[in-house]
């Protein structure tokens, strides 16, 4: 069994793959964590991108299905942009529907 910590950085490093279009090796990672842990999020995401990236949208979808996604970040929830919140921010009236706008 693989420590956590291990997997997190082996999925950093497949994702850098991936961005670096390196996509086979980002994909033997990627397996490799995705056939332990089929329910780990961060795994179906990149495996779900390189399925993309292959003109495979059924597996890309049937691997996202099988992650265990928080509620808020689950696929196809409208959460907006996961790296802003903002959106959720919005949802749960933490933050004003519009942007401010300066005045002049």
């Amino acid at each position: 069994m693989m420590n956590p910590d291990d997997k997190q950085v082996l999925l950093m490093l497949a994702w850098l793959f991936l961005q670096h279009g390196q996509i086979a090796k980002a994909e033997a990672l990627c397996e490799e964590i995705h056939e332990q842990e089929p329910d780990n999020p961060v795994a179906a995401a990149i495996l779900a991108s390189i399925h993309l990236q292959n003109a495979e949208p059924q597996q890309a979808l049937e691997v996202l299905k099988a992650a265990s996604f928080p509620p808020d970040m689950a696929p196809g929830d409208g959460g907006g942009n996961p790296r802003t919140g903002r959106d959720r921010a919005i949802r749960r009236g933490r933050a004003p529907a519009r942007p401010y706008r300066r005045s002049r």
